[in-house]
């Protein structure tokens, strides 16, 4: 026998919240390599976990709606 249950799905209201801003670049000249190596990855790295972030939030709105 297999039963079926339909679970709410609740988000705490952090998770809503998106990601801060990194902050600017500073106002020096820094070589190619640092800016790949520190600022580049960083960015990356926000960008994609704020992707991920709203596409959770996403889901789990349009699995609450009938």
């Amino acid at each position: 026998m297999v039963i079926t249950k339909t679970v709410a799905v609740a988000l705490p209201p952090e998770a809503r919240k998106p990601t801060p801003a990194l902050a600017p670049k500073p106002d020096r000249d820094m070589p190619q390599q640092e800016v790949l190596d520190n600022w580049s990855a960083d960015r990356t790295a926000r960008n994609t976990g704020e992707w991920r972030r709203a596409a959770c939030v996403a889901a789990v709105d349009a699995a609450g709606k009938p």
